[in-house]
């Protein structure tokens, strides 16, 4: 009429709610196929955005959260799908506590690989939370199933456990990185043990290994060192309290000097007295 449109309503049909029809359609996939929950939320999201309705729009990232969640558990051995599977999960906003699961897989399998990228794995893992934090230190459960069994008993794992995991994890990761920075010939050592024990104080046992390697180090080359390079060794060994090393040193470089010089002249004698002398 004109302008204006009329309508002569002969029935009224009542159905569910677009978030009632989400639910029973999710409940109906199951969990066996994690695509199809993730296209079903998609079918949803036009009507969530125009009619602005939030309960509408929790259901559907919860349903991509669980949907990641079971992606997740299929790919926990593949770092390609564990990477195409966190940029996804970031796009769709799904929940945080799941993000973080597929992140530490990642640097988990990092962590496992015999020659990892140290940097990507460390850079990914201070993403986590509370990953410095070194008190409490992580508990019983977490030390015992890291390396074997860590993946799944974080997935399982409440805040607190999941916190010692990233420390764990990082301190392995770190201790690695520091000793593959070793020199072949194992002459820094030392350095890199300080800075373990600084980062790592209950790290004792890569320390004393890092240590004995720089020990052995100087024990080796004991006919190449000058007097500031025994003072030094021999400080060093002095130091650790170790006395015994030390004096074996000392004789082994007296010895050196000797047969360096000779004692068939009197300058090889004259020389050799005063390398004595500088010993004394």
């Amino acid at each position: 009429e004109g302008t204006r449109t009329a309508f002569i309503v002969s029935r009224v049909l009542v159905r569910g709610t677009d978030l009632k029809a989400l639910i029973d359609r999710s409940e109906e996939a199951g969990e066996k196929d994690p695509q199809r929950l993730l296209t079903l939320a998609s079918e949803y999201v036009p009507d969530a955005e125009f009619y602005k309705d939030d309960n509408l729009k929790l259901q559907i990232t919860e349903i991509r959260t669980r949907a990641v969640g079971l992606l997740l558990r299929k790919s926990l051995s593949n770092p390609a799908e564990l990477t195409s599977l966190l940029a996804q999960a970031e796009s769709l906003k799904v929940n945080e506590r799941v993000q973080q699961e597929i992140r530490f897989a990642l640097v988990y399998l990092e962590a496992k690989s015999p020659t990892p990228d140290f940097d990507t794995a460390l850079k990914m893992l201070k993403t986590l939370p509370n990953w410095d934090r070194a008190i409490p230190p992580p508990g019983k459960m977490v030390v015992e199933a890291f390396p074997a069994n860590a993946m799944n008993a974080y997935l399982r794992a409440g805040d607190n456990d999941r916190f010692g995991f990233h420390r764990l994890a990082y301190a392995r990761l770190r201790t690695r990185q520091l000793q593959a920075s070793l020199k072949p010939d194992g002459s820094n050592g030392v350095e890199l043990a300080k800075q373990i024990q600084f980062e790592f104080p209950d790290e004792k046992t890569v320390v004393q290994q890092l240590v004995s390697k720089e020990v052995d180090w100087h024990l080796s080359r004991s006919d190449q060192l000058s007097r500031q390079d025994l003072i030094a060794a021999v400080t060093l060994l002095q130091g650790l309290d170790r006395k015994a090393e030390s004096s074996d040193l000392i004789q082994r470089w007296q010895k050196a000097q000797e047969k360096r010089f000779g004692t068939s002249t009197l300058a090889g004698i004259l020389r050799t007295a005063d390398e004595y002398l500088f010993v004394a």
